[in-house]
């Protein structure tokens, strides 16, 4: 008997319901917690903040797992992400704008570079994601970053 199978490789996902837990966390949800939780209005990132990431808000994560089970069965892996590099000192920057648009409280950016900073970069091909699932993401990373600071906001 066949068994169909769709299969999503996800991108650093983010988004509402992610862990609160700082020992626990993604990279995102993580800064954004320290910001706000910042006594010195300060944000410290790991690394050189040159390492860069592709960030799929997780509105298009689900859009994806509809469309995989669409359109996308028993076609191979099928890679989904925004598509394109978001360094962390960006990331941690549009953190900072957001906070200060919410709290008109200045927080200086600086980077501990005795940290590991992991992998220097990951993208997504997401290549097979138009052709098979006509699908790209439409959650910019501005957007998902303000939605994710609202809810970490009103959550802890």
């Amino acid at each position: 008997k066949k068994i169909n199978v769709g299969i999503l490789r996800l991108h650093n996902v983010y988004g509402p319901y992610c862990s609160l837990d700082l020992e626990r966390m993604q990279v995102i949800p993580s800064l954004i917690l320290k910001t706000i939780k910042s006594k010195d209005n300060k944000l410290e990132v790991w690394g050189s903040g040159n390492q860069y990431r592709d960030f799929i808000y997780v509105d298009d994560v689900i859009e994806g797992l509809k469309r995989i089970y669409e359109k996308g069965m028993n076609k191979g892996v099928i890679q989904i992400g925004a598509g394109f590099p978001t360094t962390i000192k960006d990331t941690a920057q549009y953190i900072i704008n957001i906070h200060q648009k919410n709290t008109n409280q200045k927080v200086e950016l600086f980077f501990d570079t005795t940290k590991l900073e992991g992998d220097f970069g990951r993208i997504s091909i997401n290549t097979k994601a138009e052709e098979i699932l006509d699908l790209k993401c439409k959650i910019g990373v501005e957007e998902g970053l303000n939605k994710l600071y609202d809810w970490i906001n009103i959550h802890i």
